[in-house]
């Protein structure tokens, strides 16, 4: 990894922080064809996360399918990847597809990873009401494990563009 482009990557990322969201695509577009493997998956990622956030889904899903397929089917970072491309996909209306998402990443995690569980579980929670399917909704949220401290940095931080509503149960 070059120290311009690890510059560039970091830029790039502030950028998104932000808010500058447009910028943030721009400089990330040109890195993800990065002849470095560690910053084009680097950049695909934080791509995915600008179109998310700018509330461009069908791109954000293309760009993490992408990362997807680039980093191989059984990458240590794959339930993570799963967790935020579901929310992406339920909003354009693929409900079904984005419920087995979910069901990949919560498998897929690692003990550990009890924010990212929290977070799966409550966006898990509302595509269920969204879906009319109330009580499978409040199953699902009152299973959630009390709130690890974590929780409201991943809310608030890199999560932030994934997260769906609270449900209103």
């Amino acid at each position: 990894m070059t120290k311009a482009e690890r510059k560039e990557l970091e830029k790039a990322e502030k950028l998104t922080e932000e808010g500058k969201l447009e910028e943030a695509i721009s400089a990330l577009e040109i890195l993800q064809t990065s002849a470095d493997a560690e910053i084009r998956d680097l950049a695909l990622n934080y791509l995915a996360d600008a179109f998310a956030a700018a509330g461009r889904n069908a791109d954000a899903e293309s760009t993490l399918r992408r990362s997807i397929e680039e980093r191989g089917a059984e990458n240590e970072g794959l339930a993570w990847q799963l967790a935020v491309l579901a929310p992406v996909v339920r909003r354009q209306g693929r409900s079904d597809e984005a419920e087995q998402l979910y069901m990949r990443a919560l498998d897929g995690m690692q003990p550990d990873e009890v924010a990212l569980k929290a977070i799966t579980m409550r966006n898990l929670a509302y595509l269920y009401w969204s879906t009319g399917q109330a009580d499978k909704a409040r199953a699902v949220r009152d299973s959630i494990h009390k709130r690890d401290p974590r929780y409201e940095e991943f809310l608030n931080g890199v999560m932030k563009p994934y997260i769906e509503p609270e449900i209103p149960l």
